[in-house]
């Protein structure tokens, strides 16, 4: 049986080093902000091992939000829509400020005794508002944004390959944002591409579609809650393997 504590932030960053894959694209005249890829690791595991390719805990969400490179100096390169399509957006990682989000994340690898996680989302569109991206995301453009799209299946099934055996994949986009046409295509592609062979958990909204995100507040939701509804999700599965 597993428990996750709701671990202050200070310990967090203490305990955790944060990595993401930043890159614009340049769509209709303007720059979009996007990041497709996310690490989280344990800082002493880090120090011995660096990345891996072993990674035990693969959590899909919404679209990324608040997290920023740690270096403000940093430039984020901007891509063309061919480039991404080629796969050259996908750079090494950064060291990266985390979010409240990915502390919730953190609090469950805690819990798990998981050393390597990682983060991917429905769509890169960095945005913290989920009304703003269903307005962008209903405005026609590409889905390209997203890893799920059929030109980025190559750089998905890379990530994929990264899972360990006994990985868990924990679904965690969120509810009210499925009701975003576009965006519940995206969900439906997600769902036809999860590996077989791994163990897909996640805390199920009203219908198929919807998974509750790490930081819901809305209908009687809270971040304590979620952190204690994915403890018993997990609790759940190891009482059904005995």
């Amino acid at each position: 049986m597993v428990s996750f504590e709701f671990i202050p932030p200070s310990k967090l960053k203490r305990k955790y080093k944060v990595f993401g894959n930043f890159y614009n694209v340049e769509q209709e005249g303007r720059g979009i902000g996007y990041r497709n890829d996310l690490h989280i690791i344990d800082r002493d595991y880090f120090d011995m091992h660096g990345f891996t390719q072993n990674i035990k805990l693969l959590v899909i969400m919404m679209n990324p939000g608040e997290s920023t490179p740690v270096s403000s100096s940093y430039c984020v390169p901007y891509f063309t829509k061919e480039e991404v399509t080629a796969r050259e957006h996908c750079l090494d990682t950064i060291p990266t400020k985390p979010d409240r989000t990915q502390y919730q994340v953190m609090r469950m690898m805690n819990g798990l005794e998981i050393k390597h996680g990682r983060v991917i989302n429905i769509s890169d569109i960095r945005d913290t508002q989920s009304d703003s991206l269903s307005v962008e995301l209903e405005s026609g453009i590409s889905d390209l944004h997203s890893i799920f799209s059929e030109e980025r299946q190559q750089e998905l099934q890379n990530i994929y390959s990264t899972l360990a055996d006994d990985a868990f994949i924990f679904l965690a986009w969120g509810r009210d944002i499925v009701d975003c046409e576009p965006f519940k295509q995206l969900v439906e592609r997600c769902i036809l591409t999860l590996p077989q062979d791994k163990k897909v958990l996640g805390i199920p909204g009203e219908d198929y579609w919807k998974y509750k995100h790490p930081w819901s507040r809305g209908r009687g939701g809270s971040p304590r809650k979620w952190l204690q509804e994915a403890e018993n999700c997990f609790n759940e599965y190891y009482t059904n393997l005995s």
